[in-house]
């Protein structure tokens, strides 16, 4: 009897910021691994979403949202995104179809290789009429870098079986990388600080800039809980102020949100403390 042949291969996410790319990360995978907000810049890590089904395993790499960058930071960001490209069997170029094909989208539409296999995917279609979509596919028709085109609404969950099952059927036939029930590249401690940055942008909104970064300090996992311990760095003693909130409420709302959702990512009781330092180079402060 032939041996089962399995599909493995790498899909990386390209796009602007808030295309989505986190929210379709996380709707694949049934599970939070990546960031959503409506701040720049703040999938920063190289993340990987794994997908396994009974035939193949689709790894999705997440990338910074691309924007233009004035800093050096976000230089590297930027950068870091078009870097991975060469990593991918499949590049998949999520747009928001409320923008539409805006100069940053053919941009980047300049970078991505003619030798690949790329598809282009409107995200949040639910939101803008019919007519307005078909526009948009016309808008796409002469560049012949997309193998298809597809339309999709990553939040509500609508056009992803479609999506999912074109990757499968163009990824290599190989051995899987990951265990089957592996759904990210981050070890727990990591997807922690992620979920309590992920809240202070959720919490302070437009009030906090882009000056913070929450650092893994220690977890102490016990047979009733997980004890975590973390810092919270900004920039400025203003930002510590707007973190704390008055008489201590924003952190203490940021703590309970966070708790929450690590005990839901976890499946078992949290016990979270946060500590906020200000450190000038929290740019540098390296993620652990």
């Amino acid at each position: 009897m032939k041996e089962k042949e399995y599909k493995s291969g790498f899909v990386l996410l390209l796009g602007e910021t808030n295309a989505g790319k986190s929210t379709l990360l996380n709707s694949i995978l049934g599970e939070k691994v990546s960031i959503v907000s409506h701040k720049v810049q703040t999938t920063r890590l190289r993340i990987l979403g794994i997908y396994t089904n009974n035939e193949a395993q689709i790894v999705f790499i997440d990338t910074p949202g691309i924007f233009n960058p004035k800093r050096s930071f976000d230089k590297e960001m930027v950068n870091l995104s078009y870097s991975q490209i060469g990593d991918a069997d499949i590049i998949l170029f999520l747009v928001d179809a409320n923008k539409g094909l805006t100069e940053q989208t053919k941009n980047i539409i300049a970078k991505i290789p003619k030798n690949k296999t790329n598809i282009f995917v409107f995200n949040k279609v639910d939101l803008i009429p019919k007519e307005k979509l078909l526009a948009l596919v016309k808008g796409i028709e002469d560049l012949d870098k997309f193998a298809k085109v597809f339309m999709i609404s990553a939040l509500k969950k609508q056009g992803l079986k479609e999506l999912l099952l074109y990757l499968q059927n163009n990824i290599p036939t190989d051995t899987w990388y990951f265990d089957s029930e592996q759904t990210t590249n981050l070890p727990e401690y990591q997807q922690a600080t992620e979920i309590t940055q992920e809240q202070i942008y959720a919490q302070l909104h437009q009030e906090l800039p882009y000056n913070i970064c929450v650092e893994h300090v220690s977890w102490q996992e016990l047979d009733e809980k997980i004890i975590i311990y973390q810092n919270i760095y900004v920039s400025k003693d203003s930002y510590k102020g707007m973190i704390l909130g008055k008489q201590g409420t924003k952190i203490k709302q940021i703590r309970i949100k966070s708790t929450k959702a690590m005990v839901k990512q976890f499946h078992k009781n949290v016990e979270l403390h946060l500590h906020i330092k200000v450190n000038d180079k929290w740019l540098y402060i390296k993620k652990t």
